[in-house]
């Protein structure tokens, strides 16, 4: 006989920690989306003690569509101010071809974890305009 899911009503000091975890992670995909978890190589690279000038320097390919003061409708995402967290982890899945898209692919595969980590720290330390 299959025990039944849990549901709702029952306190969460009643689920074990493998139950909550579940509940975090089916919650998070329902409100925001597949959950991007660091991978070893993400941490490393996030361990690197990056360059910001030549984060810099290799954003300039970025700015070419990643517009740091597009409009929100723009389809292309705006990476300048986002977290290195995110940077290195969407940089790591075109690299490795878990996300599709060909320019990005085409652009990842060239990054060493060192660029990667320069990139992140860069765009992260900017805001682009609210203007």
């Amino acid at each position: 006989m299959m025990k039944p899911v849990r549901g709702w009503t029952e306190p969460v000091s009643d689920f074990n920690d493998k139950e909550v975890l579940k509940l975090l992670l089916c919650g998070s995909l329902f409100l925001t989306g597949p959950v991007l978890m660091a991978s070893d190589e993400a941490a490393e690279i996030l361990a690197i003690e990056a360059d910001s000038e030549y984060g810099e320097y290799l954003a300039g390919e970025c700015s070419t569509c990643h517009n740091p003061n597009a409009s929100d409708d723009s389809t292309v995402p705006k990476i300048h101010g986002a977290s290195r967290e995110s940077i290195v982890d969407n940089l790591l899945a075109y690299k490795n071809g878990e996300r599709d898209n060909t320019t990005m692919k085409g652009v990842a595969e060239k990054f060493s974890k060192e660029e990667i980590a320069a990139l992140a720290v860069y765009l992260a330390s900017i805001q682009p305009d609210k203007t």
